[in-house]
């Protein structure tokens, strides 16, 4: 087995998420399990709750005022939504990142993500249609959901 690290596939189990393990670069090194492993995360593969053609269609500048309004503290930056997140710790800012990721693959869509110790930067775009589109606010209104739980 090669001694580089390698991310490895295990299969779909629990319905629809994947496991994956990363090897370690050596075989004899430490890690929490003994295993010659060192992280297993899943990745949540349940469909997108969009339909294809709500991602289409740009927004127009009132359009985004409108819905900035409606997700709170989240910023315009040119073709971009941001906001900057302040956690406790790294540990909490991680844990966070984690649930966003979790949300992310659901609708498919990935925002940018800057971690500064216990500050979280996203920022959301469209890249494929050139700007700000309706998944960018939905997945925005999910995360800022999910925080207030």
């Amino acid at each position: 087995m090669p001694k580089s690290n390698i991310d490895l596939l295990l299969g779909r189990v629990a319905g629809s998420t994947s496991w994956w393990l990363r090897r370690l670069p050596d075989d004899n090194a430490p890690d929490a399990t003994g295993s010659g492993f060192d992280v297993m995360c899943a990745r949540d593969t349940t469909p997108s709750p969009l339909r294809e053609e709500e991602l289409a269609e740009l927004l127009d500048d009132e359009e985004i005022e409108q819905r900035l309004d409606e997700i709170g503290d989240w910023e315009r930056e040119g073709d971009e939504i941001q906001k900057v997140f302040e956690f406790d710790d790294f540990s909490s800012a991680v844990r966070f990142v984690n649930d966003v990721a979790k949300m992310a693959d659901r609708y498919d869509h990935h925002p940018d993500i800057d971690i500064r110790y216990n500050k979280v930067k996203l920022t959301m775009s469209t890249h494929s249609e050139g700007g700000l589109t309706s998944i960018d606010f939905d997945l925005a209104a999910d995360i800022e959901q999910s925080i207030e739980e």
